[in-house]
């Protein structure tokens, strides 16, 4: 049994998929209803040496390309964001190889300089130019050959108030950061990144594992933009213009899950194995589980979660058989 579990949504039906906000990237150009793509300048391209051009931005074969490429001594990146800021607390997830394979030195992996990335951020236009919170699903900056098992993810809060410009930097405080390093090189697979936001926490997870998690005040609350992202950095890495062009980041899908809220407000009590197994889930106010005279049991290999924002109990004996997981996840309404 897991309190307070981290758990991504397949092994969690509290969760459905939004998708209205979601892409399959299976059509065979942008949804302009959903994204916008870069272009270059102040406001939310972030080039740091590069230039935001539309056309790396390629729908192929299922896949969401965002290309870097060089053309007469001209480094070009893509670079997509969401068409409105209204993501608010939820579960996002894309299913991405970050790089094309084949970039080595020396048989080593190796693609210094190069930034795919997936990450939201919050930008009020009418107060600042670049003013916002942020989430990083995952940046994979390599400074060093061996960094390519690299993954990274954070939290920014918001710019101090004296920071109104975007010359003044746009990356907020960060408040929380990680780093997880995978057995192979990132870029020789497609991998699933995605990060859990909610009131009181944001999690990371990588391949559906949970690789960082932040309960701290400078969780973001407001609503937020969603940025996918191939740069290059040549503002703190010296780029390898010498990595086999044109590179592309080839995300599969991106989903979008909000937590069911519907039962918010009502309470649910189960009292048998009967109504477990006809459990409709969903965040309660108050769950009570078993009635302290009769016994409760998940089945081999259930998997049962349970999220309230006040309390979960259990009266009397509850069973978890060996390869069976029960989670309890105390869940603040959205």
């Amino acid at each position: 049994m897991k309190l307070n579990a981290q758990v991504p949504p397949h092994l969690d039906p509290n969760w459905e998929l939004v998708s209205s906000k979601s892409d399959e990237f299976n059509s065979s150009g942008l949804n302009p209803a959903l994204w916008d793509k870069a272009y270059s300048g102040c406001g939310w391209g972030w080039g740091f040496g590069s230039n935001l051009d539309s056309s790396n931005v390629i729908m192929e074969n299922g896949y969401l390309k965002l290309r870097l490429n060089k053309s007469d001594s001209i480094i070009s990146v893509g670079q997509i964001r969401s068409k409105n800021s209204d993501y608010n607390y939820g579960y996002f997830e894309i299913s991405a190889k970050i790089l094309d394979p084949g970039n080595y030195k020396n048989g080593i992996p190796c693609a210094t300089g190069v930034w795919p990335s997936f990450w939201t951020y919050w930008v009020d236009y009418a107060r600042y130019k670049c003013y916002h919170d942020e989430i990083d699903i995952v940046e994979t900056l390599y400074d060093k050959c061996e960094d390519v098992h690299i993954m990274s993810g954070g939290v920014h809060d918001k710019i101090p108030e004296s920071l109104d410009t975007c010359a003044s930097g746009c990356q907020g405080v960060k408040v929380f950061s990680v780093e997880h390093k995978h057995s192979n090189p990132l870029f020789e697979a497609e991998h699933k990144y995605a990060a859990e936001w909610l009131r009181d926490r944001v999690i990371l997870y990588f391949d559906d594992q949970p690789v960082g998690a932040y309960f701290g005040d400078g969780v973001p609350k407001h609503l937020q933009y969603v940025v996918l992202s191939m740069q290059v950095n040549n503002k703190w890495i010296d780029f390898d213009e010498t990595i086999k062009m044109p590179q592309d980041m080839k995300v599969d899908y991106f989903r979008y899950y909000k937590l069911i809220d519907r039962y918010c407000e009502k309470d649910a009590h189960i009292k048998n194995n009967s109504q477990l197994n006809r459990f409709k889930f969903g965040t309660r106010r108050n769950i009570a589980i078993g009635t302290g005279t009769g016994s409760i049991s998940l089945s081999a290999g259930d998997v049962k979660t349970f999220r309230a924002s006040n309390e979960i109990t259990v009266n009397g004996d509850f069973s978890v058989p060996l390869g069976a997981e029960l989670n309890l996840i105390p869940t603040r309404s959205q």
